[in-house]
């Protein structure tokens, strides 16, 4: 295989996750004018044999990603397991398929892909754990926040530098069918300079309510305040989503609304306002690597005499660990 390393297959097409088959049929077609070798081969051959492997090995990518998530059930089965979880399908001896057959079951040896999906199901079947496994998928974040701002005159440099509050989260989701996901978590926060800290627990439920569409709802309890949202999340086209948002709390009610185009392969904006209790406008640009998951993203925030400039850098040297750098300049300092 070109492709030996674990890499995220929504990524590779420069899609969000849930976007429809149709949305992956384009996508497929616009990187296969982009990297397909008889493509390339008119371009030239002095440049040598290596940029010539390089498109090769991403034409292999791209079009394992279009296999793989333009199928239902291959798409769903790699949203729960994962890239490893469809290599061990595949990795299933022919004898287990030669054996179907002789049972009597139905196996169509010219389509791949439906040999799989019948491969897969028959893994599930077999394995009770990963009938737990899709059943229940773990998470959770630990977090800390270091804050700078100009001390007195003369001061010593230690005081102008502190620990500003650390937070830590895990939650669990249950996907009780295959539109309907939901999730139970819990989040605590504590003040390093006071010592005061808080609990919150957050319930959600997302369900996909027609292709390109995703209703989410949730639910936040912190201490004796109650916070909702409604949201919903549109595709109007492969290269554009828009996000309505409406949310209630002891304080208000706050409706926003965001647009995020992909302005090329790897570059998407952001923009987007609320109004009500919180009025903002903001906007954003995020630069990601197509062969890994490093991002760059800077960002504005314009509040009723408030704003905000930063920018974020993310490290992601392996699937399941990266480091986020997220430095800012306000009013209030640095």
């Amino acid at each position: 295989m070109a492709d030996g390393g674990d890499y995220d297959l929504w990524d590779t097409l420069n899609l969000q996750q849930g976007a429809s088959i149709e949305d992956v049929r384009v996508a497929f077609r616009e990187l296969s004018r982009l990297y397909h070798p008889d493509k390339r081969s008119g371009a030239g051959s002095s440049d040598g044999s290596h940029d010539a492997a390089g498109e090769r090995a991403a034409f292999m990518r791209v079009h394992r990603a279009y296999r793989i998530l333009s199928d239902e059930a291959l798409r769903g089965f790699y949203d729960k397991y994962g890239l490893p979880g469809v290599k061990l399908a595949e990795s299933l001896s022919d004898d287990e398929g030669d054996a179907a057959k002789a049972e009597g079951a139905i196996c169509l040896p010219d389509d791949k892909l439906k040999d799989l999906e019948s491969r897969v199901q028959r893994l599930v079947r077999k394995h009770e754990e990963l009938r737990t496994q899709r059943l229940l998928g773990l998470n959770g974040s630990f977090m800390l926040s270091m804050a700078a701002a100009p001390g007195p005159h003369g001061g010593h440099l230690r005081r102008r530098y502190k620990l500003q509050y650390s937070a830590i989260s895990h939650s669990v989701q249950i996907h009780v069918s295959e539109h309907l996901r939901l999730n139970v978590g819990c989040a605590s926060h504590v003040q390093a300079n006071s010592g005061a800290g808080a609990a919150k627990l957050m319930l959600s439920a997302n369900t996909n309510v027609a292709a390109g569409t995703n209703v989410r709802a949730a639910l936040n309890v912190t201490g004796s305040a109650p916070e909702a949202e409604l949201s919903v999340m549109r595709s109007l086209s492969p290269h554009c989503t828009v996000q309505q948002k409406l949310g209630f709390s002891r304080d208000g009610r706050v409706m926003s609304l965001m647009l995020s185009p992909w302005l090329t392969r790897t570059l998407r904006g952001s923009l987007g306002g609320s109004i009500g209790t919180e009025r903002n406008l903001n906007f954003s640009l995020i630069k990601t690597s197509l062969a890994c998951g490093h991002s760059a993203r800077l960002f504005v925030n314009m509040q009723p005499g408030v704003g905000e400039l930063g920018v974020r850098f993310k490290y992601k040297p392996v699937k399941g660990f990266s480091m986020k750098l997220e430095p800012s300049l306000s009013r209030q300092g640095w």
